[in-house]
């Protein structure tokens, strides 16, 4: 049986990816992080920008509350 997905809900899964692009993002491209690591990163990233471009949401804006990992 599916049950269905608030607005709320919907709202809350989106502000989360958002917020997985703006943390993950930065580590795809670096590197100090092994190759697990990355490779886990860029794959959290790919399911981000899937299920906000399904959901026709605009991503989190590039300057906007980056982490950058430490050297």
């Amino acid at each position: 049986m599916d049950e269905a997905v608030t607005p709320e809900e919907i709202t809350a899964d989106t502000l989360y990816q958002r917020a997985v692009l703006r943390v993950y993002g930065p580590w795809v491209t670096s590197e100090i992080l092994p190759g697990a690591e990355r490779r886990h990163a860029m794959s959290r990233v790919q399911h981000a920008r899937l299920i906000l471009a399904i959901r026709n949401a605009e991503p989190p804006h590039p300057n906007r509350g980056a982490v950058r990992p430490n050297p």
